[in-house]
């Protein structure tokens, strides 16, 4: 059994093997930049995966400051809002995080998984969002469109 880490949900399917290319799957939820961003504050503060950041603000040079916690989950009002977070009575936790950190972070998920931090080893970024026309794509450049991880050796 494969471990688990704060990067790799556990629905994920396996990384891709050495030097293949990576079908797109454009409803896979992919890793960006405020993901890492919350990785890097949950290992600074030693927090739990369930930890989560709500508020954000920019420091001078490269820092962000960050406040999140726990939600609660709903469980009551309308479907459509059940099981939803609440941030009702959670005690917020502050950190700052810098560019580096957040870069470390990226580093971490692409040795972890063998993927792409930008796609999310799907090989595509999203290029534009319509009203009329959706989503349109593009090639990932980090990754050369092949959805494997430029940072890992193999």
């Amino acid at each position: 059994m494969a471990s688990l880490s704060l990067f790799d949900p556990i629905d994920a399917p396996d990384p891709p093997a050495p030097g293949a290319t990576v079908a797109p799957d454009r409803e896979a939820p992919g890793y960006g930049f405020f993901d890492a961003m919350a990785a890097a504050a949950r290992v600074k503060l030693g927090a739990p995966p369930e930890w989560e950041w709500y508020a954000a603000k920019l420091l001078p040079g490269d820092d962000t400051l960050l406040e999140g916690g726990i939600p609660n989950r709903r469980q009551d009002g309308t479907p459509r809002k059940q099981g939803k977070e609440r941030w009702a009575g959670v005690k917020g936790t502050q950190v700052v995080v810098t560019l580096a950190e957040i870069a470390a972070a990226c580093d971490v998920y692409e040795r972890e998984t063998g993927r792409c931090s930008d796609c999310a080893g799907a090989g595509e970024r999203i290029k534009s969002i319509s009203v009329h026309t959706g989503r349109t794509w593009r090639p990932c450049t980090r990754c050369g469109a092949t959805g494997r991880a430029p940072t890992v050796e193999g």
